[in-house]
């Protein structure tokens, strides 16, 4: 598991150290993300992790509404993780599947029903998997057809995955796999 306190490639790449969340910096947030991973997690996924909001800097910083936001961050993440990652010399593959992870993430705590004002229809029309944390607070806002899959919490160390269909494309899918 990735130790970030001592993460000197992540200090030294993320430029945003504006107050955001209630862990305080981007850093801070990301060091929290950090501690929530299971102990199995992937390669690739801590280290999507670790660099998820990697695009928070003051090109993406605006205020909406009074809100701090970080417009088009994924994108830019993505494009700065992708550099850094090839340059570290990590195979095209461990790159490919980061850089993925990292441009589809997206994270809804704070729009508070306003999802009007962020274009979710380009984002999800995207053709791709779209990752969202804390989707039940934008549920207006999802497409009709869907999978969603939450994170059942059944004690410090196990989690138990609850798939949930929405059309029958998604039906379909989870049957074949189940």
């Amino acid at each position: 598991m990735i130790n970030c306190k001592e993460c000197k490639f992540y200090k030294d790449t993320c430029e945003c150290d504006i107050k955001y969340t209630k862990f305080g910096t981007v850093f801070d947030h990301t060091l929290h993300v950090l501690d929530l991973l299971p102990d199995n997690s992937t390669f690739e996924v801590q280290i999507a992790a670790l660099l998820h909001d990697i695009g928070k800097n003051e090109k993406t910083y605006d205020t909406v509404d009074g809100k701090q936001r970080f417009i088009g961050h994924e994108l830019l993440g993505s494009k700065i993780a992708k550099r850094r990652l090839e340059n570290l010399k990590f195979s095209s593959n461990e790159i490919n599947k980061i850089s993925f992870l990292i441009e589809h993430h997206m994270d809804v705590y704070k729009l508070e029903g306003k999802c009007e004002k962020v274009g979710f229809n380009d984002y999800f029309n995207k053709n791709g998997v779209c990752i969202i944390e804390w989707s039940d607070m934008i549920c207006d806002c999802l497409p009709e057809e869907r999978l969603q899959i939450d994170f059942k919490i059944i004690d410090e160390n196990t989690r138990v995955l609850v798939l949930k269909p929405y059309g029958q494309k998604y039906v379909d899918l989870v049957e074949s796999v189940l």
